[in-house]
């Protein structure tokens, strides 16, 4: 099955929304819009949003898996075949357990405040879910679950780098509680960054949040590096993930998508020189929904990927990222006025290779989330552009 008659499956409407609302629990759903795909090793993430009667709109997974005669209630796509991931009965995470009342008691002594409701934040099948906890005080908890034996690094690394004088940047973790594979955070104030776009107010927080991320690249934190999550990143680490994104998702379509191999191709023949560069700390997963805005102070979310690296890897996410938010909105937004406020608030390099390296890293993020997004066709074209407009610069003479 090609990539327009995937597409054209997953979008005959009726048929879907029949068996959404026969098979998952949509809320009678009467509209829905596909979201990301995220290829694994095996089978393939979905989000879909669902739209119910209500006129709300719901976040929903489901994995593509080859097709078999064994799996009951799935969506069949040719030799795919969508399957509804229930949260409730996930085995690798104990979201069950976190939203039980018996839990609810235990975290209220822990908390110092009833918990008197909790619910799902957000999921990702079989590897995270946050739990949000309102006690009675007024007080809202994130319990931020991971897969089995995540969370003591995860609480570790945050605690390192709120002893390196990052504290004001970060949430702060309250307690780990090992049965659960959960860290309790404090909630933070503010909104995402993502939600102030379009206008000075983006620009604004693009340049404290730079700052903050030139603070995170340049602080001295000791043992960062902490099992292979948290290794030595490098440009063409970056590029083999893409690769095999774009491997991943030529399989599911049937063939190769010709403007994801044009791009794959052309970062293939640039990577040469970019091996070199001072290892800094990472984020490694910057981007402006990651990224908490109040007023004139900004807060960085999930460092769970937190580690050692070329810095152009943060830096380039967040201008591909940029170019998303412009997709994601379907705006004619100019990216390069965003772009120089975010680079101007980094401040200067010395590293005369460093522009050069953040604008590879630009490009393969952007080819990353090319194969994420191939499932929404005006995302994908806008993403594709993006992409090669940023390998046209990046090809320039030096």
């Amino acid at each position: 099955m090609n990539l327009s008659s995937t597409i054209a499956v997953l979008l005959d409407r009726p048929r879907f929304l029949n068996w959404l609302n026969a098979t998952a629990p949509a809320g009678n759903a009467r509209d829905y819009q596909i979201d990301r795909l995220i290829p694994r090793n095996n089978a393939f993430d979905l989000r879909i949003r669902s739209l119910n009667e209500g006129g709300q709109w719901r976040a929903m997974a489901f994995q593509i898996v080859p097709a078999t005669a064994v799996i009951d209630a799935s969506f069949s796509l040719g030799s795919w075949e969508l399957v509804y991931c229930d949260p409730l009965r996930d085995s690798h995470l104990h979201i069950t357990e976190s939203l039980d009342r018996t839990w609810h008691r235990r975290l209220g002594r822990l908390l110092g405040s009833e918990v008197v409701e909790s619910s799902l934040f957000s999921y990702t099948p079989f590897r995270r879910a946050i739990i949000r906890y309102c006690c009675r005080d007024g007080t809202d908890y994130f319990g931020k679950l991971y897969r089995p034996g995540r969370s003591e690094q995860a609480i570790e690394t945050a605690n390192h780098l709120r002893k390196s004088g990052l504290k004001e940047y970060l949430v702060e973790p309250l307690a780990r509680i090992a049965e659960l594979e959960m860290v309790i955070w404090r909630r933070a104030g503010g909104s995402l960054l993502a939600r102030a776009f379009s206008g000075v107010a983006y620009g604004d927080g693009l340049r404290l949040a730079a700052a903050a991320l030139r603070q995170v690249h340049d602080a001295d934190v000791p043992n960062i590096v902490d099992g292979e999550a948290t290794g030595h990143r490098t440009l063409g680490d970056e590029l083999r993930v893409a690769r095999a994104y774009v491997d991943r998702v030529s399989t599911l379509m049937g063939t190769q998508p010709g403007e994801l191999a044009e791009c794959s191709t052309k970062l293939e023949h640039c990577i040469l020189g970019f091996d070199k560069f001072e290892d800094k700390n990472l984020h490694g997963d910057f981007h402006d929904n990651q990224i908490l805005l109040d007023e004139s102070k900004v807060v960085l979310l999930d460092l769970d990927q937190c580690g050692r690296g070329d810095p152009a890897i943060d830096v380039g996410n967040l201008l591909a990222h940029i170019d998303f938010r412009i997709a994601f909105e379907e705006a004619d937004d100019d990216p390069k006025p965003y772009a120089a406020a975010f680079l101007d608030g980094y401040g200067e390099v010395g590293d005369a290779s460093f522009h050069r390296r953040v604008a590879f890293g630009h490009a393969v993020s952007l080819l990353r989330n090319c194969c994420l997004y191939v499932l929404v066709p005006e995302r994908y074209r806008s993403l594709t552009r993006a992409c090669r407009r940023t390998l046209e610069g990046l090809s320039e003479p030096r």
